[in-house]
């Protein structure tokens, strides 16, 4: 797999330079994500390239005392794809978006 989709499984780590809230929302979310969408540049992170993912654990709040997936941005240069093990997602490495 050369390039990432809509709705791929990717399963990511954060990198040695990669901020504190990235690493924070890899750690409380786990680190199985769907791919949604990818920002060139938004404003959030500086005009960095951004990646909007959405968690496979339902581990972040709904506001009514239950749980749900997270849905969120990260940085693509703070993040590190894995050969992954989940269904759809043989060798994921990332080489173009």
């Amino acid at each position: 797999m050369d390039e990432i989709r809509l709705g791929d499984l990717l399963k990511i780590t954060a990198n040695e330079a990669a901020s504190r809230r990235t690493k924070n929302r890899i750690k409380e979310n786990g680190d199985q994500f769907i791919f949604m969408r990818k920002s060139s540049s938004t404003s959030l992170f500086g005009g960095r390239t951004a990646l909007l993912l959405r968690a496979i654990s339902k581990n972040a709040s709904n506001g009514s005392g239950g749980r749900e997936n997270w849905l969120g941005w990260l940085p693509l240069n703070e993040i590190v794809f894995e050969d992954s093990e989940l269904p759809g997602t043989e060798d994921v490495v990332i080489v173009k978006i």
